[in-house]
């Protein structure tokens, strides 16, 4: 296959798996008309499960799972959708493993080995592959008023072992290391070379 080009925003940080969920305006009722019924729907279905779990039809786990597979869900069906007012954001969670892994441990996921590559694993499992460029680029700079980017970024659809760890220092700069999503899973895209022109 050939490597999927992309359209890079500025200076984008490949960083953590946080969608930035913006609808402050409207552009057009059509999208806003759809996005309502889609959150009603939502909202029922979290009512029905919350009415499921009070009444001892759900225990509180699987109250949970099903929350979030129905979130799961509506963040890809509306990424998916490629209105313009839904981007990728990034917010990256670097902490060594024994800030993590302890009684207090540090919150977030780190990602910033392969954001881009886990989008694309995301996009495609829901036929909308097609939509990452905008998603992961022309979307925030339009919002925001920037200009597009000229460079272009390249992914190629080839598996690849997330590595178990990575060498990272602690807050003291002692050595220690940073445990990243998916360790040890297989990605079936990867980012090839760098940015060009």
């Amino acid at each position: 296959m050939d490597p999927l080009f992309l359209a890079a925003a500025g200076a984008m940080a490949v960083a953590a798996m946080a969608f930035v969920l913006l609808a402050l305006r409207r552009r057009s009722a059509a999208p806003a008309s759809r996005a309502a019924l889609n959150s009603a729907l939502l909202a029922q279905r979290l009512s029905e499960l919350e009415r499921e779990r009070d009444c001892g039809q759900i225990g509180a786990e699987e109250f949970e799972a099903a929350r979030e597979e129905l979130q799961r869900r509506a963040l890809l069906e509306v990424v998916a959708s490629g209105h313009p007012r839904f981007f990728l954001g990034t917010d990256s969670a670097p902490h060594a493993r024994t800030a993590k892994e302890s009684a207090c441990g540090c919150a977030g996921i780190y990602t910033a080995h392969a954001a881009l590559e886990f989008y694309a694993e995301a996009l495609e499992s829901v036929g909308a592959l097609r939509r990452l460029a905008d998603f992961a680029g022309t979307f925030a700079a339009d919002w925001y008023g920037l200009p597009r980017a000229t460079e272009r970024l390249s992914l190629e659809r080839v598996g690849w072992e997330v590595p178990a760890v990575y060498p990272f220092a602690d807050e003291d700069g002692r050595p220690d290391e940073l445990v990243a999503l998916r360790a040890g899973a297989t990605c079936h895209w990867r980012l090839v070379g760098g940015a060009t022109p």
